[in-house]
């Protein structure tokens, strides 16, 4: 008969063992109608479980380019300090009281110098993550964070779309600002973005 601390470490092992195969059985390539309702070519699906912390902070881990990480998000309001919500009605305008902050900001742990820029709606991410050298098998790269219910309204919150920018199809879209002000970034229709900062008054 084994001791029962060998049985315990033993039961332990096996359990991480099946964790790990429900890990990666939760990574599987994206079909191509959903790659083509979405413009990319290619990309993974992905279930995102969220937690939260009493400040706010969200946090999960998400698999890019096969390389399993952690993101932190703490909130980051766009709005300025005055900013209000105002309906026009039959009757004049009506003011609703100021929604919660769903814009993030974050970091990659192990990732120094990785930033990450996120919307975060009833436990839906959308989210663009700049990771430096180093970190996937090609750098720099820029991944892209979707919830499938954009294109499917039946797909579950945490079901998303994870896909790199350099794989998005490039559209006859484009971006109404002739100049942004900053140094580079007139980019041409399609990929790679450019991070910028705005405020929303």
């Amino acid at each position: 008969m084994l001791p029962r601390r060998l049985v315990l470490f033993v039961s332990g092992l096996a359990l991480l063992s099946l964790c790990g195969v429900a890990a990666a059985q939760s990574v599987r390539a994206a079909p191509p109608r959903l790659l083509a309702a979405f413009d990319a070519t290619a990309g993974t699906l992905q279930q995102l479980a969220l937690s939260s912390s009493d400040r706010g902070a969200v946090s999960f881990q998400v698999s890019l380019g096969g390389v399993p990480l952690r993101l932190t998000l703490t909130p980051h309001d766009v709005r300025a300090p005055g900013f209000v919500l105002l309906e026009q009605t039959a009757v004049g305008l009506i003011e609703h009281p100021r929604p919660p902050c769903v814009t993030y900001r974050g970091a990659v742990t192990g990732a120094p110098g990785a930033r990450v820029a996120a919307t975060v709606v009833d436990g839906a991410v959308e989210a663009t993550i700049h990771l430096p050298v180093g970190v996937s098998d090609a750098g720099p790269e820029t991944w892209v964070i979707q919830p499938v219910q954009r294109v499917d309204p039946s797909a579950g919150r945490s079901l998303h779309l994870v896909s790199r920018s350099r794989d998005a199809v490039p559209t006859s879209g484009f971006c109404g600002v002739s100049s942004s002000g900053i140094p580079g970034a007139g980019s041409a229709t399609g990929v790679p973005d450019t991070t910028a900062l705005c405020e929303i008054a």
